[in-house]
């Protein structure tokens, strides 16, 4: 019954015409149209007709596209995905649309498929089911505002969106494509593979779906990890993809930025700031052109929103990535993060988060908080909460929540997980601005001289160095005596004595028993702070290689030191030099992309040498 009154719902000329049309695009594979009306017609008619309301359902439509059943799994997408947009989906719909993307995803497995399909919907199709299954868990999470009906109801849908079962379609698509394979050929230049990122995955031979959602499944693979907080397999699952060269996630702006956020923020909760950085600049750099750009990008409000959590992040990975030893603000503006964002990156970065930058600079965790809180994606938990006092005789097992709790909000535990992590860390860190300051006093090097009372000059007399009446020199605080070295030349000779030399270490050091008696603390509490210093400021960072684990360790701090076996800290200060080369480098980057952006549109879809026909 309720199928037939599906059936015979009403449906408005424009919908016939929109179904009709988009329809017979997609047999007659012209992607070109395709993407028209799924990038401009529809959003169109959604915004005029049912701006508050769904559109109608598939079985309504059905047979203004002969009842093809493929095409109405597509059109259920587009319908489930509306819905999700404009207004509040209920338990049943959120199950209905699980039900469609099995039925759809099936299909595509079984090779059943012969279309070619616009890489912009096939990467939208994946980031919506990851939407979904995200927003289903923050649904079902939300047990206090949900009545014993709607309870009940949940407890039978245990297995609808469940976080093993979305991971093993996303690797079922990737295995059953051969993407893996196919990018290997490609960084090898070996076969027809070698031209996949060029011809945007597109083949006259063969369709495209299977391989494009493929293609895209590991980028989804990669944002399922980051929700549930397992950052390492998260970037693993992006290995058979080179992040650092274009490819097709280049060429489709949502896969781009969301490449770079989940990698970015992987990087960044694994205490790799400066790879972070390197991914989050990127992105920044492009949607910051895309916004100015005449033509409006797809999902450019998504993006901005996006935008604003990369620079919320980053924020953050300027102050660690200075090694989290204070420094106050000229000590974040020095950091190894600072100096490897692009000017305009830069500039932003101290309009939007200067301020927060300061505070966290100056320790306040508050502010640290603040920011993870909105940069942070909406982390998930893999397992549905236990709700008590329903199931199974009424029996609650040991972790059941009672949906009574005003605080029964499963979801918070996942985010206050990953945030006391995060907190843990830059805790553990609060004390070492206190040791950056003694090492960076002693890596200065900056002495000074302790004149005498001078004599009252005589009439004519003029005084230089040489002709005051005495003077002593201060050795710096680094002065190391247990290990002296004479001078080749005087430093000064003051008036009617003998020069005076200063015994200098090679190197600024400070003995570690000293260091602990003016800085006030024991000497195990100090070689503590060390070793969490040395720590904190070094870290990996990824110079090539075939997975994004793979780095080098690096100093990020503008101070560094090592401790003998003599317990004597030698300290050194990182010299920041100025290269020109890589200015002029940036700028004609820079220029080759703009010129790139005014160039005229080159056809995306490629059959041998000649156009065949166009795509996302």
């Amino acid at each position: 019954m309720a199928d037939l009154a599906k059936a015979n719902e009403p449906v408005p000329d424009m919908v016939k015409q929109f179904v009709v049309y988009f329809y017979r695009h997609i047999r007659e594979k012209n992607v070109y149209e395709i993407l028209s009306m799924y990038e401009k017609s529809f959003p169109a008619i959604s915004e005029k007709y049912f701006k508050a309301s769904p559109w109608p359902h598939a079985e309504a439509v059905a047979r203004f596209a002969d009842n093809d059943h493929v095409f109405g799994l597509m059109y259920k997408e587009l319908y489930f995905r509306h819905v999700y947009g404009k207004v509040t989906p209920t338990l049943e719909q959120r199950c209905e649309s699980w039900d469609n993307y099995c039925a759809l995803f099936d299909i595509v497995l079984q090779g059943n498929v012969n279309m070619q399909l616009p890489n912009l919907w096939l990467w939208d199709m994946i980031d919506e089911y990851l939407y979904q299954f995200q927003s289903f868990c923050q649904y079902r999470g939300k047990v206090s505002v949900k009545t014993k009906q709607e309870l009940e109801l949940l407890k039978q849908c245990d297995n609808v969106w469940n976080a093993v079962g979305v991971l093993n379609y996303l690797q079922a698509l990737v295995d059953k494509s051969g993407i893996v394979q196919t990018l290997a050929n490609e960084r090898e230049s070996r076969g027809p593979d070698a031209s996949f990122s060029e011809r945007e995955g597109y083949d006259h031979k063969a369709s495209n779906v299977l391989t494009a959602l493929g293609y895209f499944a590991l980028i989804g693979s990669c944002r399922v990890r980051c929700l549930l907080g397992e950052y390492e397999p998260a970037l693993l699952a992006l290995d058979p993809i080179d992040l650092d060269k274009p490819g097709l996630f280049t060429k489709v702006a949502g896969a781009r930025v969301s490449v770079a956020y989940h990698v970015g923020f992987a990087y960044f909760m694994l205490g790799r700031y400066t790879d972070a950085a390197r991914h989050f600049n990127g992105a920044l750099l492009f949607v910051n052109r895309r916004k100015v750009s005449a033509t409006k990008l797809h999902g450019m409000d998504l993006l901005v929103k996006k935008q604003e959590q990369m620079y919320t992040v980053l924020a953050m990975c300027v102050v660690l990535g200075g090694g989290g030893s204070g420094g106050g603000s000229s000590g974040a503006a020095n950091s190894a993060v600072m100096r490897a964002l692009e000017e305009g990156v830069a500039a932003a970065l101290r309009e939007k988060h200067g301020d927060d930058v300061s505070r966290m600079s100056q320790g306040v965790v508050s502010a640290y908080d603040d920011l993870f809180s909105f940069g942070c994606p909406k982390f998930v938990t893999p397992e549905p909460p236990k709700i008590g006092g329903g199931g199974n005789g009424g029996d609650a097992t040991a972790t059941a929540i009672d949906p009574g709790s005003a605080a029964a909000n499963f979801n918070e535990e996942a985010y206050r997980a990953q945030l006391k992590l995060f907190l843990a860390d830059v805790g553990a860190a609060s004390k070492l601005p206190t040791l950056r300051s003694f090492l960076k006093l002693y890596a200065s090097g900056a002495f000074y001289l302790t004149l005498f009372p001078i004599r009252p000059r005589r009439r004519g007399e003029r005084r230089s160095l040489r002709t005051l009446p005495g003077a002593s020199l201060r050795l710096p605080l680094a002065h190391n005596p247990d290990t002296p070295r004479r001078l080749s030349t005087p430093l000064l000779t003051p008036f009617n004595s003998t020069p005076t030399f200063a015994r200098m270490d090679p190197r600024p050091s400070v003995s570690v028993a000293k260091l602990a008696s003016l800085m006030e603390i024991d000497e195990p509490t100090l070689r503590e702070q060390l070793a969490r210093m040395k720590e904190k400021t070094t870290v990996l960072q990824w110079n090539g290689g075939a997975s994004a684990l793979d780095g080098s360790p690096v100093c990020v701090a503008d101070v560094d030191f090592d401790v003998d076996d003599a317990d004597v800290v030698h300290v050194r200060e990182a010299k920041i030099v100025n290269r020109d080369d890589e200015y002029f480098l940036r700028h004609i980057e820079k220029q080759n992309a703009l010129m790139a952006d005014l160039a005229p549109a080159k056809p995306l879809v490629y059959k041998g040498g000649n156009t065949l026909l166009a795509g996302a």
